[in-house]
């Protein structure tokens, strides 16, 4: 079973430094601006050249990605996120924009409930109530009536905190996909989304199209785009190495640092009404982030371990919790790229793409250890998958799966469910387990087991 360490620093730094890049971007941003570079084109150029040195370290990366069209809505979603709010910042208070955008608790909740199916509790309904009393409070015009965004930056400060949160959702229920494909659909959103905004208000005379005063420009223009692109990958490393309850406090140091640069530098102004919205929007931040005492106590009084408390690493080699997959029912198979039973991938990949909108995740172990059949690094085994089978369900990073040196989750999961007469040992590649949704082992198939023979129990364990 995975243990988990105190909160390692440099992951803590690497998500402060993150933050920063956020709360001080809207400087830069207006700084284009007063080039002559809309925020539109600005957000369009720093994320294409982002895009660009993830698709050169990373082609692989586009065949997971088209192959994922829940990708595609991350990727519409990150675009308007970083659409919105690089617009709103750079036009609008940013103090009101920032903590506008930082409504997401109150999306968050409904989203979870509609996407992940979470279930909607007090503590939910607390954070939901906190979140628009604050935004009641920020948005309250100064002569009475009915608190609305009062003009364009607020209504893209709240647009923008929307999609974020649906953004978040999103990578939660696709948390064991590549982390370059994860990227793409990320900068690539950023680069569709306001690159078609500004195209159509660029033809309607509504904006001027790409100019800046010389070539000198460019260079502060690139530096930003790397600086925009090491802090994603800040952001990748410490989320993926801290609980999420942690991640999300420590991204909130990016409300003060937006709000003291813009006070500082005349970007934004703080008055009683904004700092007392503004602290019931944060306070809901802060519920959101803090972990359940009743799921810790569920937790601690239960004496069997679930799925649920391993953890792995993705064939790119990212972390990858298995408790981001809480809900679902999981088929969990070692493979092998060179085996008789290989062209159980394509078999698989079906059973992924029928069941997976209803909740089936099906992940792929890769071993080498039965007949020296899967030889290949991680880059290659994915390659392969990828090229000859289609494989877009998530693939994990080679393991062993006897032994002593077996990983954690394969030592469990024979234990939960022996094969004949009682052994645990695995026989040969293509063993499945197939885990319902409460984190516990149903079932346990035979290598030559054919996937689709499999479907009468994933749909009863669907339907539990």
């Amino acid at each position: 079973m995975s243990s988990r360490s105190s909160a390692p620093p440099l992951a803590i730094l690497a998500l402060m430094f993150n933050a920063l890049v956020w709360g001080l971007s809207w400087w830069p941003f207006r700084q284009f601006q007063a080039g002559g570079l809309h925020p539109l084109w600005t957000t369009v150029v720093l994320y294409l050249i982002s895009l660009a040195v993830i698709s050169l370290r990373q082609r692989a990366a586009w065949l997971e990605f088209l192959r994922t069209p829940s990708l595609w809505l991350i990727m519409a979603a990150a675009g308007i996120t970083n659409t919105a709010f690089n617009w709103a910042v750079a036009i609008g208070d940013v103090v009101r924009v920032v903590l506008l955008f930082y409504l997401m608790p109150l999306w968050a909740v409904l989203l979870a409930r509609l996407i992940l199916h979470e279930r909607f509790g007090a503590a939910a309904a607390l954070r939901m109530a906190l979140a628009l009393a604050g935004a009641a409070i920020v948005l309250a015009p100064a002569g009475g009536g009915f608190p609305l965004p009062a003009s364009l930056a607020d209504w893209l400060g709240v647009l923008g905190g929307f999609s974020f949160a649906f953004n978040n959702v999103m990578l939660r229920r696709e948390a064991a996909r590549g982390a370059g494909a994860r990227a793409l659909a990320m900068f690539g959103g950023g680069v569709l989304v306001a690159g078609a905004a500004a195209s159509a208000m660029a033809a309607g005379g509504l904006i001027g199209w790409p100019a800046l005063p010389g070539t000198l420009w460019l260079l502060p223009l690139t530096a930003m785009a790397l600086l925009f692109l090491l802090s994603n990958l800040a952001l990748q490393y410490g989320a993926g190495r801290l609980p999420a309850n942690v991640t999300a406090v420590v991204m909130l140091t990016e409300v003060p640092a937006a709000a003291l640069s813009a006070i500082w530098l005349g970007g934004g102004a703080l008055d009683a009404r904004t700092a007392a919205g503004g602290a019931c929007i944060l306070g809901a931040a802060l519920l959101a982030a803090l972990p359940s005492r009743a799921r810790q106590g569920a937790s601690a009084m239960s004496s069997s371990p679930s799925v649920y408390d391993f953890q792995a690493l993705s064939i790119t080699g990212q972390p990858a919790d298995l408790a981001s997959q809480r809900g679902k029912v999981l088929l969990i198979v070692n493979t092998a790229s060179a085996c008789g039973f290989t062209p159980q991938f394509a078999g698989l990949e079906q059973l992924w793409k029928d069941y997976a909108e209803r909740g089936l995740v099906v992940l792929g172990f890769p071993s080498n250890e039965f007949g020296a059949q899967d030889p290949g690094s991680n880059d290659e085994i994915a390659s392969f998958c990828q090229l000859n089978y289609g494989v877009s369900f998530p693939m994990m990073s080679k393991v062993k799966v006897n032994g002593a040196d077996a990983h954690p989750l394969w030592k469990w999961l024979k234990g939960e469910k022996p094969g004949f007469l009682g052994t645990e040992a695995i026989k040969w590649n293509f063993t499945k387990f197939l885990v319902g949704r409460d984190g516990q082992v149903l079932k346990r198939y035979a290598p030559n087991e054919a996937p689709e023979k499999m479907r009468a129990d994933i749909e009863a364990a669907l339907q539990a």
